[in-house]
């Protein structure tokens, strides 16, 4: 009386999702069921909220406490600074890494070292594993050196501590704003590679600080972490060369031309729109701005594809002056409250699996 295929969706939406969810596991599937984020090719959504909206009026400590209780006023009282415990851990910092060390390579000797002196890391709750990620993010804040002359003052939201790690660029509203907007949109991205990396450690109830070192993990890849540096490169090459010539100097030896398209949004990737939108109004030098707007053009001309949220970050780390890998700084901290809501889900989660290799070697 029924259509199979209706029914077989039903039971996939039904109630007994878990159970689908155990059984799909014991036979080898390697399947996430998730509430947190949903791309439906033209949005994307946390728990049902537009992230968009949510970029233009939300704090990111916010967002974080959205996806990671499902609410916005979850853990506000707590405050969002390095606990007690961890406070000499960005002093080792300074005594194990020297300057050339690149900024993500210091968020992960910083997890390592948190993780050490975390004598309750294994405390798997979740009112622990909250207030373990707003110091965990709050120490990677810290352990990156100042840009500008003085940190922010005491009390200042995320954004605003991690401005003059960033740029000597003073700080104003409008561009406290941009940044907080950036974190936001990075935020989650469903099961990205660093995402889909974390989750697993997750679901093995490895410690929240394991779980976020397996994430930027694939951050520091040659392909995950290409694109919104490669942007920052390729317009700092432009404001030198000329727009043209670095466009015809990337085509020349078969690179592509990073921050433009983004397959799960046929239309145009909303985060990157968003984020252009800001950028006009950051009072950045004429000659930066002339080149991002040129670029912009020529992409539209070649038909390239829309910019993407890559082009977004290398666009403001680019107007803003910021160090170079800014963008990928501001992405990873960002996504460390994705990597953290996904594994408060797997830590409910009491289900095992084992995924399957494709053997095709000698018999």
């Amino acid at each position: 009386m029924f259509d199979r295929r209706d029914v077989e969706k039903l039971v996939r939406s039904s109630r007994h999702r878990e159970v689908n969810l155990v059984e799909r596991r014991r036979n080898h599937d390697l399947f996430f069921v998730t509430e947190l984020t949903l791309i439906d090719g033209a949005n994307l959504y946390y728990r049902g909220r537009d992230a968009i909206e949510m970029s233009r009026s939300w704090r990111f400590e916010d967002v974080a406490a959205w996806l990671w209780t499902g609410d916005d006023g979850a853990w506000q009282g707590s405050c969002w600074s390095v606990p007690a415990a961890l406070s000499h851990v960005t002093e080792r910092l300074s005594t194990i890494l020297d300057h050339g060390a690149e900024p993500i390579e210091r968020f992960g000797v910083a997890v390592a070292l948190a993780a050490i002196e975390d004598d309750l890391r294994y405390d798997l709750s979740q009112r622990s594993v909250v207030l373990t990620g707003q110091g965990l993010i709050a120490l990677l804040v810290d352990s990156l050196p100042l840009v500008a002359a003085k940190p922010a003052p005491a009390g200042a939201i995320i954004a605003e501590r991690l401005w003059p790690r960033l740029t000597a660029v003073r700080p104003t509203p409008a561009r406290i704003a941009a940044l907080n907007a950036a974190l936001v949109l990075m935020a989650d991205h469903e099961l990205a590679p660093s995402t889909f990396a974390a989750r697993v450690a997750a679901a093995f109830k490895s410690n929240l600080y394991a779980v976020v070192s397996t994430g930027l993990g694939p951050t520091n890849g040659l392909y995950h972490r290409s694109n919104a540096t490669e942007v920052e490169s390729f317009l700092g090459e432009a404001l030198e060369m000329g727009v043209g010539r670095t466009f015809g100097r990337r085509l020349q030896t078969g690179k592509p031309v990073e921050g433009f398209g983004q397959p799960l949004y046929p239309n145009g990737d909303p985060r990157g729109a968003e984020l252009l939108s800001r950028l006009r109004d950051l009072g950045a030098s004429e000659r930066r701005a002339e080149v991002v707007e040129r670029v912009l053009a020529l992409g539209r001309e070649r038909e390239f594809g829309r910019p993407n949220a890559e082009f977004g970050l290398g666009a403001l780390s680019f107007l803003m002056e910021m160090a170079p890998g800014s963008s990928q700084i501001i992405a990873s901290l960002a996504r460390t409250v994705g990597w953290i809501a996904h594994a408060l889900e797997e830590y409910e989660n009491r289900t095992e699996f084992r995924v399957r290799a494709a053997y095709l070697g000698p018999r």
